[in-house]
């Protein structure tokens, strides 16, 4: 995506009735200028961008969706969060594929998230869900 910027005249003259140094060094100031505000262009555009594609979601979305993550992980490896968090963080899982960090990312995502709205979990019949 080109994004031109253009300079005008009158500030270029501006600049090099008070700037005392070469013709080049002006040039050059100018330059830096002009790929500074491009940056900064740029980075409001792809801001724009995630903001446009990646809707915010509520706290009881986000807890719910880290319920449904966590309930993979548990049907994947066959073990309940809470011992895999301790055995992992004890060094008793010595094998750690990246779904390990995920899950633990997960487990203290939500639990911040309980802590901090008050969300609980509840068990019946082995089967969590959010209340």
């Amino acid at each position: 995506m080109a994004t031109m910027i253009a300079i005008p005249d009158e500030l270029v003259q501006q600049v090099k009735s008070v700037v005392t140094t070469s013709q080049a060094e002006v040039e050059k100031f100018f330059v830096e200028a002009a790929r500074k505000r491009l940056r900064e262009i740029r980075a409001k555009q792809m801001e724009a961008e995630y903001h446009r594609t990646h809707a915010r979601l509520s706290p009881r979305q986000v807890y719910n969706k880290m319920l449904a993550e966590i309930a993979g992980y548990e049907a994947k490896y066959h073990m309940p969060t809470d011992r895999f968090v301790g055995d992992f963080e004890s060094g008793i899982i010595e094998d750690d594929p990246f779904d390990y960090y995920k899950w633990r990312g997960a487990y203290y995502t939500l639990r911040s998230v309980e802590a901090k709205h008050g969300f609980r979990r509840e068990v019946v019949a082995d089967v969590e869900r959010a209340v």
